[in-house]
């Protein structure tokens, strides 16, 4: 088996329903391990155990983004106690099969701030997982945005999506601008015209697709 380069690796959380990749991400890790039962008892020179439960935490080493939402919901649930949905796809997501994902539920334990002279603001997150951590290989697929000028889609450019799953992008106009033209795969939303915002969800995806906004002044 070929090595794999570790610089495509995507860590997602789930910000207002959407998976959200951790921007500026320099390194991470995953520990597992299992418990063990001493059994032992006299008469044997050797030890006896049982298998016991199986655990796993992790680390994530970041620069400091102030603008990155992804960085911000996880400060925000570690500053009030809360578990975060990891995702994490170790060689990246790419359109097509063979993208191999582990998904748990975690603490975040510590976030760590630190800096130095000429150096960069960086901050070290450590992770606590809660119950089971699954592994699995799953289907990509790419939704392309194009976003004119005067007005923003989030998220935006190219987005990879799981197979199956819901995605939402929110789009919105620049003061004194509305949505022109909004079409999805080629098909008109005429509902998006005139908006300041309007929010889209592909649902169920299961293959590649577009999204293209214009905006206009009024």
């Amino acid at each position: 088996m070929a090595a794999k380069n570790a610089k495509h690796g995507i860590i997602d959380v789930i910000v207002s329903e959407n998976e959200t990749p951790v921007g500026e991400v320099k390194s991470w890790s995953i520990d597992t391990s299992m418990g063990t039962i001493d059994v032992s008892n006299m008469g044997s020179n050797f030890k006896d155990f049982l298998v016991g439960q199986a655990s796993w935490s992790g680390s994530l080493d970041i620069w400091f983004d102030p603008d990155d939402v992804a960085q911000d919901q996880i400060q925000t649930d570690a500053l009030q106690g809360n578990s975060i949905t990891l995702k994490l796809y170790p060689f990246g997501k790419a359109s097509g099969a063979g993208n191999k994902r582990l998904t748990g539920s975690a603490f975040i334990t510590s976030w760590s701030p630190s800096g130095a002279v000429e150096d960069a603001v960086g901050t070290s997150i450590s992770i606590q997982g809660s119950e089971e951590l699954t592994s699995e290989d799953v289907e990509c697929h790419t939704i392309s945005v194009t976003c004119g000028d005067n007005g923003s889609v989030v998220p935006g450019i190219n987005t990879f999506v799981v197979d199956g799953e819901n995605r939402k992008f929110n789009i919105s106009a620049d003061s004194g601008y509305v949505i022109d033209t909004l079409t999805v795969g080629g098909s008109a939303v005429a509902e998006a015209s005139g908006e300041t915002e309007y929010a889209y969800t592909f649902e169920n995806i299961s293959a590649d697709d577009t999204l293209n906004v214009s905006f206009v002044s009024v």
